[in-house]
């Protein structure tokens, strides 16, 4: 484990510190019934189990725990460094924090809404590079994103992104400010975007 970390230190940018770089690991109980159900984890009465999802050669669910490693520079040059040094870890998943991408949202008439062709673009070059499955996340100020954006820019943005086609997984935030979860993530899995 000590080596894997002293590995995926190297993403930290310069100037930056370890707190840069974290390690999420993906920990999700299978539940094969009543009687093996794991101790610690109750289900509630009507509760279905979580389902797996199989995102490449990776499957979310089961099995030992999923290391992803953040994209988190500021610049395309920096995203793109970070993307292709992946190959060189053991990583399963990549995560591109696009509210920590600079210039990712512009302010207009209708309030801070994202520069979708300068996202899409880069996400489009980033894609080429990555050798690992992507997640695409942007994190709001109000879930300690680093980039303040309006509600309607943040569906727009979320939908754009499914329709890409050049993500694997999308963060959508459960608790928006909008109350628009549920529709956001049912067109994420209408787009067959988990």
């Amino acid at each position: 484990i000590s080596r894997i970390l002293c590995n995926l230190l190297r993403l930290v940018p310069e100037g930056g510190n370890a707190a840069d770089i974290y390690i999420i690991c993906l920990l999700y109980y299978t539940y094969e019934g009543p009687q093996k159900a794991d101790k610690n984890r109750r289900y509630h009465k009507g509760e279905s189990p979580m389902q797996t999802v199989r995102i490449g050669y990776v499957e979310i669910g089961e099995g030992r725990p999923c290391i992803i490693a953040p994209i988190t520079s500021a610049s395309i040059d920096g995203v793109m460094d970070t993307a292709t040094s992946l190959a060189d870890l053991p990583v399963e998943l990549a995560e591109w924090r696009i509210d920590m991408f600079a210039d990712a949202v512009v302010e207009t008439p209708e309030g801070l809404m994202p520069d979708l062709p300068y996202i899409l673009q880069s996400l489009a070059g980033l894609r080429t590079v990555i050798p690992v499955a992507l997640i695409a996340t942007f994190r709001t100020v109000e879930e300690g994103g680093s980039c303040p954006i309006s509600d309607e820019g943040y569906a727009q943005l979320i939908k754009a992104l499914c329709d890409s086609r050049n993500v694997d997984i999308i963060d959508v935030e459960g608790f928006h400010k909008s109350g628009r979860a549920a529709e956001l993530i049912d067109y994420a899995h209408s787009r067959h975007v988990p």
